[in-house]
């Protein structure tokens, strides 16, 4: 699954997380930049493909990688109003390129670490992401595990999927069951 975070300079530390398992200064890098990961999600086996294109949303290089997506993580900085404050724009801009009125996102609050220079709230993080229709998570990618982040949004991208057309059945006819949503994910593969 193909999953693109956009948003301030706190989406580039939950992409070293991601691909490195920590966070590391030494790591950054100025351009389109990307990682694998596997990981077992609600009993199946699924690859996380986490971008962070090289540019702005509305750029003509970005647009045609957005088309293609399943997921997006919108983040902000807790201690960055302006960062707050374009996630709304960023995400019409998705919708608009994506050519449909919602998609498979997760808001997030970057920096959490950096409570005590808080400009904006949980509250607030909250009200925007019910008005966006996604989930919202605090983190701080520095010190946090980032894979809940991952959860929120695969739990987006599949309940956005269409369901399958008849419930798989186990070798007897019997349909198979599944564990209770909730299970979690577990990274396989660092």
């Amino acid at each position: 699954m193909r999953v693109v975070l956009f948003g301030d300079d706190g989406a580039r530390t939950l992409l070293e997380k991601f691909k490195y398992n920590c966070f590391d200064d030494s790591h950054f890098t100025d351009g389109d930049d990307f990682a694998l990961k596997a990981y077992i999600f609600e009993e199946e086996l699924v690859y996380v493909q986490l971008e962070s294109p090289f540019g702005t949303i509305s750029s003509d290089l970005v647009q045609p990688q957005i088309r293609t997506v399943d997921g997006f993580l919108l983040v902000y900085s807790i201690a960055s109003r302006p960062s707050f404050e374009s996630i709304s724009a960023i995400h019409r801009r998705v919708l608009t390129v994506k050519g449909t009125d919602s998609v498979p996102a997760v808001l997030v609050g970057s920096k959490l670490g950096k409570g005590h220079e808080r400009q904006v709230q949980a509250g607030e993080g909250e009200e925007l992401s019910k008005r966006l229709g996604c989930s919202f998570v605090e983190i701080s990618a520095k010190h946090d595990n980032v894979d809940v982040v991952f959860e929120h949004v695969l739990r987006a991208i599949r309940a956005h999927e269409k369901p399958p057309a008849e419930a798989p059945r186990d070798g007897s006819g019997r349909i198979r069951s599944r564990l209770a949503a909730g299970c979690g994910v577990r990274c396989v593969v660092a």
